[in-house]
């Protein structure tokens, strides 16, 4: 292997890294979690949800600019009929 091989190699394995979604975000997306971006939500009772086995009910990521967490639709209530609480992200 020549220097400008070995150098492109290095290019191509820099700008696949440099492509990829950070891990929890790909955590999300195996999932089936929907992740919500932007810099605010306007109104999270029309954020579309999808079901987190984890917690046990529905449930999205917000991935926001400066800002992140994991969102539930208030009222949507859990399987002991409790609401929903906002809960800090974890794998």
């Amino acid at each position: 292997m020549v220097l400008s091989d070995s150098a492109e190699l290095m290019e191509a394995v820099a700008k696949k890294r440099f492509l990829r979604k950070a891990p929890f975000l790909e955590s999300c997306d195996a999932k089936g979690l929907p992740i919500v971006t932007g810099f605010g939500v306007e109104d999270l009772r029309r954020v579309s949800l999808g079901h987190w086995e984890r917690l046990g009910g529905p449930a999205a990521y917000c991935h926001l600019a400066g800002s992140q967490g994991i969102c539930r639709r208030p009222g949507g209530g859990n399987s002991a009929g409790e609401e929903p609480e906002t809960v800090a992200p974890s794998l």
